[in-house]
């Protein structure tokens, strides 16, 4: 008889399907910094638009409904050696997940409520499952 160790299991996380919420382009209106804006990617290629003074392209996501849109102001970025986007990408990027789950009631319960404590494998996509459980922890503290 084989035994099996539950304690090994890996969670799936398919960002394809029923946890899309969980990925940054997913569309989750959210407030940071004062503005508004429909997405963490949204909001990332805005302030990258920022660190690169370009106020054109920084319009224009503010604009941009679509994630194709956005897509394509991202890949017109382009950035300088003299920049500080490489310094605060991951940054920007942990506020505008932070402000993601604080913005939406639905999608922070959500959070607080899947298991990703234990092993998980990311398929469609990519997700910071560290800086998730982070967030998790900083919800709970907020709930007291």
């Amino acid at each position: 008889m084989v035994k099996r160790n539950y304690k090994n299991t890996v969670r799936v996380i398919d960002l394809r399907g029923s946890e899309s919420w969980l990925s940054d382009t997913f569309s989750s209106p959210m407030t940071c910094c004062g503005k508004h804006y429909k997405s963490v990617y949204h909001y990332m290629v805005h302030q990258k638009a920022l660190a690169e003074r370009n106020m054109r392209v920084a319009k224009l996501v503010e604009k941009a409904s679509s994630f194709m849109e956005i897509c394509k102001l991202d890949r017109s970025l382009e950035i300088s050696p003299y920049c500080v986007w490489k310094e605060i990408e991951d940054d920007v990027h942990n506020q505008g997940v932070i402000q993601k789950f604080r913005s939406d009631s639905n999608l922070q319960e959500k959070l607080l409520a899947l298991d990703i404590d234990s092993p998980v494998r990311v398929t469609g996509g990519k997700v910071d499952i560290p800086l998730l459980r982070s967030i998790k922890t900083i919800l709970r503290m907020e709930e007291v």
